[in-house]
């Protein structure tokens, strides 16, 4: 009940709305930072999403032998950050080409103001994923150019400071 007073004694609004830049500027920041936000979900593997390094193979969990069986058969999709050409961001669920074949999909997009550019991530065939590839994304009716690059997008540090203990 407090946050929703605050947010619109803060944004100046009639009660019932609530701009969309009003929480995205947290989401644009976390992004920007490679950080993934819509990327994890059921229908995609720790495997696909890079995230397989981070899982002891030793240890027992749910759904181990599944994981296992799915490490030796390689992906057919691999997790990609990209880079649009201009201000323009993709939508989630856009279609990524190469030419005329359809490689992947869009799970997320915005523009990085950090930047000057937009980006985004998604999955897309594996052959494709290596940085500097060149595809376009179908927004609406239009092909917006972009490239595959490494995360984090952001690579200038962030605004934490670094301790030096002594020695």
């Amino acid at each position: 009940m407090k946050w929703t007073k605050l947010t619109r004694t803060l944004a100046h609004i009639p009660m019932g709305f609530l701009p969309v830049y009003f929480m995205q500027t947290p989401n644009n920041l976390i992004f920007s930072l490679g950080w993934f936000i819509y990327e994890l979900n059921e229908d995609r593997t720790p495997v696909e999403t890079g995230f397989d390094r981070f899982i002891d193979r030793n240890a027992p969990f749910i759904g181990k032998d599944a994981l296992l069986s799915t490490r030796h058969d390689s992906p057919l999709v691999q997790l990609i950050g990209f880079q649009l050409e201009g201000r323009e961001a993709a939508h989630p669920g856009n279609t990524i080409f190469k030419g005329t074949e359809s490689i992947g999909s869009v799970t997320s997009s915005c523009y990085a103001p950090s930047l000057d550019y937009a980006i985004g991530m998604g999955y897309i065939k594996k052959e494709y994923a290596t940085p500097d590839v060149k595809f376009e994304i179908q927004v609406g009716s239009r092909m917006i150019a972009a490239r595959c690059v490494r995360t984090p997008f952001y690579k200038k540090g962030t605004a934490r400071k670094k301790i030096v203990l002594p020695s």
